[in-house]
């Protein structure tokens, strides 16, 4: 008797791994595409951000240099003049 119990829990265990998603896997399968796609976007905006401040800083720094330069030239040529 206690073989014939064994075999139905057997069959059963077998059963559940062949059919029917557990309510992990159902979870699992519902919640990654989202947590895949919101990964996906925080990194797009993250690097469209990081892009835009690294072109500001490189702009101000070029402006800061241009006019540095501009002085300099005009320091030297008001030598010149005089």
């Amino acid at each position: 008797m206690g073989n014939d119990k064994t075999k139905t829990q057997a069959g059963q265990t077998k059963a559940k791994k062949k059919g029917v998603m557990g309510i992990r896997g159902q979870m699992l399968i519902k919640l990654l595409p989202t947590v895949i796609i919101a990964t996906v976007v925080l990194t797009v905006v993250s690097a469209i951000n990081s892009k835009n401040t690294i072109n500001n800083e490189i702009q101000n720094t070029m402006k800061s240099e241009l006019q540095s330069n501009s002085n300099e030239i005009n320091a030297d040529l008001e030598i010149v003049r005089s």
